[in-house]
């Protein structure tokens, strides 16, 4: 059984360990606004547990430029994600890790990421 969000994502492969991905996720996000609210980070950095997007603007403004920019995906090599639109098959699934995947990287991860960063 995987026991952190890196593993939990590597172990996705269909919806029940999607969903258990999603479950952790949100369980970490719901532990970091409790850190944020005892001791709260810098406003321009990432929050306490690694958080780039405090808000569901934010992330959305984030995945949609990535979308954007990258031809979701197909410009860095995504080959998946730019399929996603012709199947339906694991197209949920897919699309809903790039976005989860965007709204966690940190800053430093996403500029190793073709320049991610900087559109953020």
């Amino acid at each position: 059984m995987p026991t952190n969000l890196h593993e939990l994502l590597d172990s996705v492969k269909d919806e029940p360990t999607f969903l258990e991905f999603a479950s952790a996720l949100r369980l970490d996000r719901m532990e970091e606004e409790k850190k944020e609210a005892e001791s709260p980070s810098n406003a321009y950095g990432p929050g306490a547990n690694g958080w780039e997007n405090q808000t569901i603007e934010q992330f959305l403004g984030g995945a949609i430029a990535w979308a954007e920019s990258t031809n979701v995906g197909l410009t860095q090599g995504l080959v998946q994600c730019a399929a996603l639109f012709c199947t339906y098959s694991g197209a949920v699934t897919r699309a809903a890790l790039a976005r989860v995947t965007l709204a966690r990287m940190s800053v430093a991860r996403a500029v190793q990421m073709n320049g991610l960063g900087s559109m953020l």
